[in-house]
């Protein structure tokens, strides 16, 4: 039996509406090929496992998915610091730069950052 960190099991709080990105957010845009290239690799795992292939092939698979999806999530995050955060503090919205920060802080707490540093725009 795993022993789950219980953290794990609660769910990540929905930004408030003031937070949200706005439309065409250019990080955003830039992650939709990736995105539908891991989508592409979840799916071909679904049928890896359902033709009964080799476990060890399986893990490879959803190693190279779990990787597409780290570089996504270090895109979106470094986007978020140079365009999210850099409009709060050139507008001078303390409160909104408080509140974002401490979203980030509290997502920390989930996220695995080992591979963050290796993406480059």
């Amino acid at each position: 039996m795993c022993n789950k960190n219980k953290t794990e099991d609660l769910p990540i709080p929905a930004p408030k509406a003031s937070l949200l990105a706005p439309q065409g957010h250019a990080c955003h845009l830039s992650t939709l090929k990736r995105l539908k290239r891991a989508r592409g690799q979840v799916e071909g795992i679904e049928k890896m496992v359902s033709e009964g292939r080799y476990c060890v092939d399986i893990l490879y698979q959803i190693q190279a998915a779990v990787k597409a999806l780290q570089v996504v999530q270090g895109i979106v995050l470094e986007g978020h610091f140079k365009q999210c955060l850099k409009n709060a503090a050139l507008n001078g919205q303390e409160e909104v730069i408080d509140e974002k920060i401490s979203e980030l802080l509290s997502l920390s707490l989930k996220m695995d950052f080992q591979n963050v540093n290796e993406v480059s725009l």
